[in-house]
């Protein structure tokens, strides 16, 4: 069973290193590029793991 998590970041290169590292794994992932609409997420829905990219928010 696969571990669900949210990455809120809109840095590709972030998300070109942590896509795969994390898939390796067993995490899939949801991504949001803002801050607004992975809130929405949070509300909506459980995840087993939250990163949030804090540079750009």
């Amino acid at each position: 069973m696969n571990l669900d998590s949210l990455v809120i970041s809109g840095d590709a290169a972030l998300l070109g290193v942590l896509r795969p590292a994390l898939e390796k794994v067993s995490v899939d992932l949801q991504v949001c590029a803002e801050s607004r609409s992975g809130n929405d997420l949070l509300a909506k829905r459980k995840f087993d793991g939250v990163i949030i990219d804090c540079d750009d928010l």
